[in-house]
Order: structure tokens, then C-alpha cells, then sequence
């Protein structure tokens, strides 16, 4: 997605018979090869997640009507002395920021709603899949990555169990987390399971992002601004776009990391949202907990 200051000024370029900026044909050269790649991913090959129980929701009969009328954020925080752990413990065992977040999720998800297994619909900003050699800080969003992961935390497993059955989940993403959704409009499909990557149907949304990933002026993505600045109002304007119970985002940006939890009064109530936001905030400390100090 370009501003319409962009489109404007690369038209005029053309009109003119200038040649177009180079960070245009950066993205010009990045769309390309989204295409390529999408025409190699084998998507017969890719392993669907495993059912998963229903999501166990307050008020089960109640239709999920997404108006700013139902439409509540919950958020917690991990700064300090436990945001600091939380860094060490990533860069000291391969972590990704997110995979441990996953796995906190994970770990409170089966504690606060007795569940032990959920489908994630997990969203990535997408700029790094054809690798860095592309500039696209031109665009004023970004293409997002979306992929369904069947997270599990079966009786008796250890918080180490849990991330590292996060951890291989998110690293079998196809071509480094080649969003699938995207490979549907670019490439014609011949087999049943194929398609059937797009009939899961996952109960929750993740995402996670920070200040300092690529972007002009929205480094906030659209999910973050829904959760934080217009709860439901977007979700009046696109009624489609996350029909889940449940969206987790977790924005980190400078000295803090904040995790919001946007839900739907109507099927969740805030004393659920609330212990589950307090239980992610408990479970990371968990993780991180050998290097607090």
C-alpha cells in the first residue's frame, strides 16, 4: 500500500518521462519476487495445524458482532528489570521475541481457559521474506504476512516444551513465513489440500511488531491501530477482516513492551481478558525468570 502522495509524485515523473525513484523500483523488484516465490512454494507439501478444541468463550450463543459498541482492549506491560530479562533470554537462546511471546500466550491460554490446544492466526509484517537487498520504506504500510499455527501444551510438558514446540511451528514456515493467503492470488491451485490451507479456522490473532521495523509514516500496523487508537470502529468499516474471538498484539517500542488484547464483550467477558493479560505478563517472567535479577 503507497500514500497518494507517492502514486502522485511517481506519475508525474512518468508523465514527464522521468526516470521513477530508485525506492519505486525497489518495490517494483520486491512485488516481483513475491511472485517468483509464490509460483515455487509446493503448497501440497505444506503440513495443515491439527484441530483444536473451540475456543471457550463466555457467551458462546452470542453472534460475534465486531462494532465499536462490543469492541474492549485489555493491556498489560513488561518493562524494567523483566523487559531486560526477556532480552537476555532471547538473544542468549536463539529466541525469536515473538515465538516466546507465542509460548507465554500459550502457557496462560491453557492455564486461564483450560484448553490445551488453540489455532493462532499469526500475522508478520512480511518486508524481510525476499531478504533485505529491497527497499520498501516507499510504501506507506506493509505487506502482511498471515499463517495458521496450531499451538499445544499437553499435561506434564515444561515451559521449555511449550516455546520449543513454538519455536519449530514458526521456523516450518514455508520460505521463511511465505504468507499462503497472498500465494492464493498468485498462483493457481490443482489440489484439495492445497485449498484446504485456507478452511482452518483459527480462534485467535497474533501479531507482534516493532517501532523500528521498515515503514514511512504507519510503522504502527493496521491491527495495532485497531487495538490501541480505534478498537472498533475499523472493524465497522472492514466487517471481515478478523472474525476471531480474540487478537493479541504485542508492539515493542523502546524500553517497553506492551501487549494488548482486543476482544468482544459480547463473547468474552473483561474478567476473563483481564486474567489472561495478567497470566502472558506472569508466564513471560516464567520464561525470562533465570536471568531477572
Amino acid at each position: 500500500m503507497v500514500s497518494v502522495s507517492i502514486l502522485s509524485s511517481d506519475l508525474e515523473r512518468l508523465l514527464q518521462r522521468q526516470a521513477l525513484p530508485a525506492k519505486t523500483q525497489s518495490y517494483q523488484a520486491w512485488a516481483e519476487k513475491l511472485y517468483t516465490l509464490a509460483q515455487a512454494l509446493d503448497m501440497s507439501a505444506i503440513a495443515l495445524p491439527e484441530p483444536s478444541l473451540p475456543m471457550p468463550l463466555d457467551y458462546p450463543e452470542a453472534p460475534l458482532i465486531k462494532t465499536q459498541e462490543f469492541a474492549q482492549t485489555e493491556q498489560v506491560t513488561v518493562a524494567g528489570p523483566l523487559l531486560q530479562a526477556f532480552d537476555q533470554f532471547t538473544r542468549q537462546q536463539d529466541v525469536a521475541p515473538a515465538e516466546l511471546l507465542m509460548a507465554a500466550f500459550m502457557w496462560a491460554y491453557e492455564r486461564c481457559l483450560h484448553q490445551s490446544s488453540v489455532t493462532v492466526a499469526f500475522e508478520s509484517h512480511g518486508r524481510s521474506i525476499p531478504g533485505q537487498d529491497c527497499d520498501v520504506t516507499h510504501t506507506l504500510g506493509w505487506f502482511v504476512g498471515h499463517h495458521y499455527l496450531g499451538l499445544a501444551k499437553q499435561s506434564g510438558q515444561t515451559p521449555r516444551d511449550v516455546l520449543a514446540h513454538t519455536q519449530a511451528l514458526v521456523r516450518d514456515l514455508p520460505v521463511n513465513g511465505f504468507n499462503l493467503f497472498l500465494a492464493k492470488y498468485l498462483k493457481e491451485f490443482d489440489c484439495p489440500k492445497q485449498q484446504a490451507q485456507f478452511d482452518v479456522q483459527p480462534q485467535v490473532g497474533f501479531h507482534y511488531s516493532t517501532s523500528s521495523t521498515a515503514g514511512s509514516t504507519a510503522q504502527v500496523p493496521l491491527l495495532v491501530k485497531r487495538t490501541a487508537l480505534l478498537k472498533g470502529i475499523l472493524a465497522d468499516l472492514v466487517p471481515n477482516s478478523y472474525p476471531y474471538p480474540l487478537v493479541v498484539s504485542c508492539v515493542r517500542k523502546g524500553d517497553q513492551l506492551s501487549i494488548s488484547l482486543l476482544y468482544y464483550s459480547n463473547q468474552l467477558k473483561h474478567s476473563t481478558v483481564q486474567r489472561l493479560g495478567s497470566a502472558i505478563q506472569e508466564a513471560v517472567a516464567m520464561f525470562a525468570g533465570e536471568y531477572l535479577t
